[in-house]
């Protein structure tokens, strides 16, 4: 995936070095443009779950915009300013 708000880079390696299993569960916390995301979800995929994490709204909606023709999860964003105080009550 390519658009302007961000170009992925070493994706390959990042897919390497994750060691991927289908149905896995993993968590994107530079959700970005969405382009690793996406990568991701191609290797996890069909019962795989990833969650998308960006303190940038406009890049979660970038990525929610380059992700929503994806069939391959169902998808949620939230911004990590919302995100934090739910993780420290446990």
């Amino acid at each position: 995936m390519v658009n302007s708000f961000h170009i992925p880079v070493l994706t390959q390696e990042i897919l390497n070095y994750l060691n991927l299993k289908k149905g896995g569960v993993y968590i994107d916390c530079t959700l970005g443009g969405g382009g690793h995301s996406e990568a991701i979800l191609e290797n996890i995929y069909p019962h795989g779950f990833l969650i998308g994490i960006d303190q940038d709204i406009e890049a979660i909606e970038t990525a929610k915009e380059e992700l929503k023709s994806s069939k391959k999860n169902e998808l949620m964003y939230m911004p990590v300013i919302l995100l934090i105080p739910v993780c420290l009550r446990y």
